[in-house]
Order: structure tokens, then sequence, then C-alpha cells
């Protein structure tokens, strides 16, 4: 999310590409700087061509040249994260990353984020337990203003008291935010007690009271230990040239000063038998929730990293997986399952866990989860098992390599944490794993004698009872534990190029469009870059195949247009109830026949109420192609697998009312769309899943999935010919519905002249969750791309850019989060104006009246000179970055053809958005936004009669203006 300074990394993405997949040599974090300038030797596997120079000040340079994409990104990492806060100052680190955003020597409070948006890229940043780190993703022309910026903040970083003040009351909104989240606190209380007495058992987000106390001095020693050259890397990776990197960094980034004091060393995790606890933890939930947690090993442990890497893709990931199949299906406990090997420096951990069905007992849950790992201890995985788990783990590696962003931080992360060799014979280790040494590393690390198991117990929040024998904590202790929900993970950043190979057929001759023939010579592809190819086959299906010989994967989308408003009276959800049924079975495959060879070749098989996507090596494409058309085409519906699925989307739903902004939405969607069938959420409720019958689904199917209605995608370096000739024959006899599919005639949602009165729905959260909107428009307005600008320039804008970010959140301190926009939501059908925030229950009015404060100003002159050349560079910039990995451009072309905005638009669009005048955004904002109009929804700690509008708020406004 633009301008979203995250805590950390996601806790439960797997943390294989940032932590292993890298070929860097040697260590970083010595207090000692490298005298003079050396390179260092060459790196293995995929990284071979990177190149390093270190610094005479000890800064470590590393460049990997990546010529397939327009693309640089910067990653700049500290050995330096929450495991370096003080015993009292618990956050200490991840409240400097906030500031690093503040002012330096150079660059004034903002300018960092408006340069990068004026560049046409995104920057953000992120504090994790052993590392923090700076990144930026940019066109590749702007390549040394990630240097430029870094020379600046490394060690002249302004850190003034008055931005220190307000952004506290920010890291304080964040905090909160992450208080609220139940899966947090179970996951927070459990790594309290695994990590007893070490500094990963704290929340990287730290307590309020040590940062309503931290004083800003604090704060500058802490800058000044550890944000120094010798204790960092920074790394470009795209499309560059190494030798001029080397060159700026040595100009701009050698004369910085190393600090010279010692930086105390971190304590390894004390090696001790650990005893088994378990514990309650009452949270206000309806949902139950498991989680088991078992200490392993630290980075320096490679063998047993990477299998323990191995066992989570066998336990965690996908339908096939162990706890899937026994808590999902077989034995209909869960709704989801996770498990997940987190390898850290000093100490690691291995997670398995489960949100639970209503009325589904904890003991239970906790039975099933100790069987299946028991298992898997005893016997090990079976052959079939470990081929799926390698396959998972080098397609997930294969696809992040697509882009600079993730090439980047995957060589920055594990540099500056100094474990070289443990990465660069990660694919190595994952080939030699078998059965016996999988079994042995479940047996050594997954005991249930020696884990950690929480329950997070639904009703009122209140101390959890301590059983086998957990060691009574002191009060200061117990006060921290409450306090503690709240180290959100940022999932790493972006991906980086690695080429697939795939065997070919001779060159095809150019596809024809609107043809079911073989396509004639000379006929040009449909856009300059990559080569696009359009075929309709006669039943009336249409396919793109997108050329991208740089790309190690092929992304598939089979797109069936199914809209929200597809769900008939009574039924909300029955579209998406029909796509969680596609991988159920079919006329000639049972489940198992379609999930386990897609699961087997490493990928996941997705499907949705509109249809199927996956991502697949370009070897395994016919394979998989073939199963995917077979179950959007013959998809069976048995009354046992509807049965199974409507339990689990009960599930779902039950766990997305227990999040205050998704309800916050679905009470503004049912105030906008009054009426309308889109007054529902996406997924239906509880009473209308219950509602859906057989003969619901199997009419939605038929009269949906139809070849006329279809388009499917393929992207990625694949012949263009042999993919039409394969699809021609899965699909010849595939003969109903070849004409367009007709709809029910349904009036179009109005928007309402006035808002009416608040909607206020009381909620024991931290803070509150608000949100304004009113009705929106559709894709095709001709406005969409003057409120594409507006939508920068108001609330959508990179870092604190936009006004909403810098006013309410940079000037004021209000939030964490404030964003609105009007396009995002733009479809056949009309979206939404959305403007959100979440702040403290005291802040309510001043919230709300500063949203419509700022609406109103968009309406009322047009922007800046400054404002909209940076909006449009931006868009501009972002645009050429866009389509770096294959995913992106099948995503784009069934855009293109759903919203007709022609095959060309991929290159016609900087041209439109350079053309936007000033005077456009504010006649489109006029037109299209209306302060009065707003719907207010407010979730959180209110009265239900509060009587907070933002209307009577304008004393208080003119205060703050």
């Amino acid at each position: 999310m633009a301008g979203h300074r995250n805590g950390s990394i996601a806790r439960f993405s797997r943390m294989l590409p940032l932590l292993f997949l890298l070929g860097c040599a040697g260590s970083a974090g010595t207090s000692e700087p490298v005298v003079k300038e050396q390179e260092t030797q060459s790196r293995g596997g995929i990284y071979d061509t990177a190149q390093e120079r270190v610094l005479k000040n000890g800064l470590r340079i590393i460049v990997l040249e990546k010529h397939d994409a327009p693309v640089v990104a910067a990653f700049t990492a500290y050995h330096a994260g929450s495991a370096d806060d003080l015993v009292e100052r618990k956050g200490r680190a991840h409240f400097l990353e906030h500031m690093m955003f503040k002012g330096t020597d150079k660059y004034r409070k903002g300018e960092i984020d408006s340069i990068t948006q004026r560049a046409g890229g995104t920057n953000n940043a992120y504090c994790a337990e052993d590392v923090t780190a700076y990144h930026f993703t940019l066109p590749a022309s702007e390549w040394h203003t990630p240097l430029e910026i870094e020379a600046s903040r490394m060690r002249n970083c302004a850190l003034d008291k008055v931005e220190f003040d307000l952004e506290r009351q920010v890291v304080l909104s964040e905090l909160a935010e992450a208080l609220d989240a139940p899966d947090e606190a179970l996951y927070d209380e459990v790594n309290f007690r695994l990590y007893a007495g070490h500094v990963y058992a704290s929340p990287i987000l730290g307590y309020r009271a040590d940062l309503e106390s931290l004083a800003c001095e604090e704060m500058r020693d802490f800058y000044a230990r550890y944000y120094s050259p010798d204790n960092a890397v920074l790394v470009i990776a795209g499309d560059v040239d190494a030798e001029k990197v080397f060159g700026k960094a040595r100009e701009l980034l050698e004369k910085i000063d190393p600090d010279r004091s010692k930086r105390p060393n971190r304590a390894r995790l004390p090696a001790r038998e650990q005893k088994k606890q378990r514990f309650e933890l009452s949270f206000n939930t309806s949902l139950g929730q498991i989680m088991a947690a078992f200490s392993t090993v630290s980075m320096d442990a490679p063998d047993d990293a990477v299998a323990l890497d191995a066992l989570a893709v066998i336990l965690g990931e996908g339908k096939t997986s162990r706890l899937y199949r026994r808590l999902v299906e077989r034995d209909r406990l869960a709704s989801s399952v996770t498990a997940i090997s987190d390898v850290r420096v000093l100490g690691g951990a291995f997670y398995a866990s489960a949100e639970l069905l209503p009325g589904v007992g904890h003991e239970t849950a906790e039975a099933a989860i100790m069987a299946e790992l028991a298992h898997l201890g005893m016997e090990g995985p079976t052959e079939r098992e470990i081929r799926r788990a390698k396959n998972s783990l080098r397609l997930s590696f294969l696809r992040d390599s697509q882009y600079s962003a993730n090439v980047a931080e995957n060589i920055g992360y594990n540099a500056v944490c100094g474990f070289a060799d443990f990465a660069a014979r990660y694919i190595e280790r994952l080939d030699d794993l078998t059965t016996t040494r999988l079994r042995e590393i479940a047996g050594k690390y997954l005991r249930a004698d020696t884990c950690v198991i929480g329950w997070l117990v639904p009703g009122e929040e209140e101390e959890g009872e301590e059983e086998e024998g957990e060691e009574q904590k002191s009060e200061e202790q117990e006060g921290k534990e409450q306090e503690s929900r709240g180290a959100s993970r940022e999932v790493p950043l972006g991906k980086g190029g690695f080429r697939g190979l795939s065997a070919k057929t001779p060159v095809l001759p150019k596809l024809a469009r609107r043809q079911d023939t073989s396509p004639p010579a000379g006929c040009g592809a449909t856009a300059a870059r990559p080569e696009t190819w359009k075929v309709q086959l006669a039943n009336g299906l249409t396919v793109l195949v997108v050329g991208k010989e740089s790309a190690p994967i092929v992304s598939v989308a089979v797109d069936v247009d199914v809209r929200h408003s597809d769900d008939p009276p009574g039924k909300a959800g029955l579209g998406n109830f029909v796509g969680a049924l596609l991988d159920s079975g079919t006329a000639t495959r049972s489940r198992n026949e379609i999930l386990e060879p897609f699961e087997e070749l490493g990928t996941e098989l997705i499907c949705g109420a509109r249809g199927v996507r996956f991502d697949v090596l370009p070897d395994d494409l016919e394979k998989a192609l073939e199963i995917a058309v077979d179950i959007v085409r013959n998809a069976s519906f048995s009354e046992d697998s509807i049965g199974e699925v409507r339990n689990r989307l009960s599930g779902e739903i039950s766990s997305l009312e227990e999040e205050p902004d998704t309800q916050a939405d679905w009470f503004l969607a049912a105030a906008i769309y009054k009426g309308h069938p889109l007054q529902y959420p996406r997924v239906g409720t509880r009473d209308t899943i219950a509602a859906i019958t057989h003969a619901d689904i199997v009419e939605h199917h038929a009269k949906f999935f139809r070849p006329g209605n279809t388009i499917v995608v393929v992207s990625g370096d694949v012949d263009a010919a042999r993919v039409v000739g394969r699809l021609r024959e899965l699909t010849r006899d595939w003969q109903a519905g070849a004409g367009p599919v007709s709809r029910a005639s349904i009036p179009q949602p109005m928007r309402q002249a006035t808002g009416g009165e608040p909607i206020v729905e009381p909620r024991d959260t931290e803070q509150l969750y608000i949100v304004l909107g009113h009705l929106g428009i559709t894709r095709d307005n001709p406005d969409y791309h003057a409120l594409l600008v507006m939508d920068q320039i108001l609330g959508g804008g990179s870092g604190f850019t936009d006004r909403l970010q810098r006013q309410l959140r940079d000037v004021e301190g209000l939030a964490y989060i404030v964003s609105s926009d009007i396009t995002d939501s733009a479809g056949v059908e009309p979206g939404v104006f959305r403007a959100f925030i979440g702040t403290a229950p005291e802040n309510m009015e001043r919230a709300i009246a500063g949203i419509k404060r700022e609406v109103t100003a968009v309406r009322s002159a047009p922007p800046t000179p400054e404002e909209l050349a940076d909006a449009k560079r931006y868009l501009v910039g972002t645009h050429s970055v866009a389509f770096e990995g294959v995913r992106e451009y099948a995503r784009h072309m069934v855009e293109c053809e759903r919203f007709g905005l022609g095959d060309d638009y991929i290159e016609r669009f900087p041209a439109i958005i350079n053309s936007i005048a000033g005077d456009d955004v504010q006649r489109a904002a006029s037109r299209w936004l209306d302060p009065e109009a707003l719907v207010v929804v407010v979730v959180g700690p209110v009265e239900e009669d509060a009587e907070e509008d933002g209307e009577g708020a304008e004393e208080e406004e003119e205060k703050v203006d």
C-alpha cells in the first residue's frame, strides 16, 4: 500500500526467497572498516553475474545486471533490527525506520517520497528482527536516485524532536492496528514463550509503554551506532551498468565516516531442552485458532534449514498438504491451515497453525495436528510428497526471480546477515533431500514434548491459563504479554530474472485475429513489447498469447466473465461458491487427479468465481493446461464436495467478519448499493451460502462457463502456435454457448444526494476503522484517466505524496494508514469512491472532517502544477515498471479484452496520462466526488448513538488549519 511503512516482513509467507536462495560471499556487520576497495569472489548459481565492491569505509556495494526489463531496484540493509532494541525500549528499531523518511541534511521532510514519485517509482521500508531495510523500484534511467538518497540519510537523518513526537502517534496507531488482529495476538504470545528471555521474544513493533516513554536522544544514539556504512549492504539489481554504479557509489558514499564504537554482540538462543507449554488466550472473536511452535535452527545450519522448508510445504502448503487434508477436508475442523519454517540469524522456529470452524474444540484440533506431526516423524514423507516440495520451492524461487526488487532483496538481506555459504548451495541441498533425511529432521525438531501450543479462544480478553511446566512471569512481563499483539510482517518485496527453457515448435507465422484457421504470414503482433497474439476460435473462445522469452515461468489465466451482480437474489456468493468447487472433480478426474498433478509440478491451481489461474514451468505447460480446461468445462458438483466447501466458506466468512476494516467496507457497500446485488459481499453471507442448492450451482456453471464467455491468456516463454494449436484440440468439442451470455436486467445503482446518518458499529478494538464513500464510476467512464491522476493527488499516491497522507498522517499524526481512491474498484459495474482511515477514538471528528475537507478542496480548484506533473510522472514511470513479470502481462491482457481498451493500450497509456490537464482533474473530481453524499461508517470503540458525522467538526477543522 502506498505510504505504508510496515513494521516487518510477513510472518506467514514463505521465508525461502528472502533467506536462502542467494549467492553472496562474505559477511557483514563487523565493527572494523575495510581499509581498501576490494572485489569479492564470484557467486554461484543464479547470481553468477553479481559483482561486489567493498568501499574504504566498509560499505558493501553489490550490483547484478539484469537487462530483460527497463527496471532497477535498490535495497539498502542495515544489520540492525528489533533484536538490537534495549530491554526497556522495545520498538526503537522500528520507530527509527519511520523517522528515516522525515528529512536529512539534504532532503526536507517528505522530499524523499516526492523525488521517488517524480522519478516514476516507489519506495518503502521494513524492520525485522535482524535487519532494517529501505528499498526502491524505479525506471532504469533513475538508477542513481537511491544512491543519492542513501548517501544523505545513512548518517545525516535529521531526527527532529517535533517530527519525532508527531511520528510517535503514527507508530502507536500502527501498534493499535496490530493489537486488533487475533492471529497477531496468538503469534506474539506463542513467540513470547518460545523465545522466553531472548531478544526475539518481543514484538517488532514494541510495547505502548516503551514507545510512549522513548526519548528522541535514545533514538539518535541507536541511529549513530547501527546506521553506519560498515554495518550495511547496498544492492542495485536491474537494467544497469555495474561499473557506472560502482563509480557513482564511490563518489557519493565512500566519504561517509563509519561509527568507530563497538556494537554489542547479540546473544544466541541458549541451548536448552524445551518443555511443552500450552496456554489459552481469550480474545474478542467468534473463531478459535491454534498454533504449535517448535524451536529449530539458526541460519548457519543450512542442511537442517532446507529440510525444514520442505517439511513446511509437505505439512501446510496447498490442498494436498497433510494438515489441509486432515483438518480441512477429512475431519472438517478448520477453514485454513499454515506451516512455516522461519530461520533467523540467532535461532529459528517452525509454526503449524489452523483457523478453526465455529464450534470446533481446540483439544480435537490439537490432537489432529500432533497426530500428523508424529506420523511424519515416524515414517517420513512419501516420494511423491518430497518431489512436490522440491518442485514447489524451485518454482517459488523462479517466480520471484523475475523481479529486480526480489533479486536485490535476496542478495542484500542474506549478505548483511553474513551467511553466504549457507545460501549459495540451497538448490543443491534441496536436491539431496530423502525420506530418511526428512524423517530424521521431523523427529528431531517437531516433537510434541518440546513445543509451545497456543489456543486462541473466543471470548473477552483476559490472561490465559498456564499448563505443563510453564514458569510464572513477573508483573512487568505479564503486562507486556497482554499488549504485545502486533508484529505484522510485510511480504518481502519484488521478484527478479531467470530464463526458463522449453521445447520449441517452428516459429508461429503471426496469428491473425478472430480466426479459427492457421494464421497467415505477415500479420503483425498486437503489442510492440512483448509480442502478443490474439485468436478467436470457432466456438467463440478467445486466446491471447504473450511471448516473453526471458521469463523463467509461464502464467496462465482461464478467465470467465462472471460478475458480482450475476448472483441471483437471496443467493449472494453463488459465483464464489462455484469457483471454490471447480477443483473438486470432473466427469473423468477426481479431486486428487486434479490437485496432485499441479502440486507435484510445484504450482498451485487457484480457482475462483472467474475461472482458474496458475504459474508453471514451460515444459509442464501442456499437462497443466489440459487439466485446467477440463475443470472449467466439465466441473462436476457432488453433494459431498458441496457440503465440504459450504462448511469451509462459512468459516471464511466468519473470519472476514472479525476484520473491522472489512466489516466497515461491507456496511459501506450495503448503504451505497441498497437494493442492488452489489450490496452483499462477493463471498456472500452465511445465510445466503446456506440457501444455495446443487441446482443453483449447476445452472450458474452452465450459464457462464461457456467458450464465448471465456478468455485464455498464456504469458511467458512459449511458442504461440503450439499453445493455440493445443487449445484448439482441447476445446474443439466445447461448442455450447458460443454467443454472449444473456444477463438479467438490473437497474444501475444511483448515487444518493446525501450520505445520511453515520453508520456506527461498536467493536472492542484498539482504534476506530472509518470508511467514507459513495457510488463511483465504471471502467469505461470517459473521465477514468483524469480520475486516475486525481487519485494520486488526493489519497492514492506513493509514500506521503498525496494530500490525505501528507496532511492527516504526516502533519497531524492522526493515523498509520489513510487513503482514498475511485478508480481501483471501477469495472463493468460502477465501483465506489472510498476513503479510509484508522485512528484513535478521540480523533474521530478531526479525521472525518479532514477527509471531507480534502475532498472539497480537490473539487474546488485544479491541482498545483507540481502536483499534476508529479502524479503524471509517477503513473507513467510505474507503468514502465509494472510488467516485469509474466503474471502482470496476463492480467493486463484480460483487462484490455474485457473493457475494450485495445491491444495497444500498454503503448498508448503514457500519452493518455500526459494529455491530462489540471482543469481536467478538477472537472472530473467536481463531477464524480461529492462530500455531501459521503456515507460514513465507523467500526470500533464508540457508542451506537454517537453523532460523529464530521459535520460538527468545523470548529476543530479551523484549529487544524
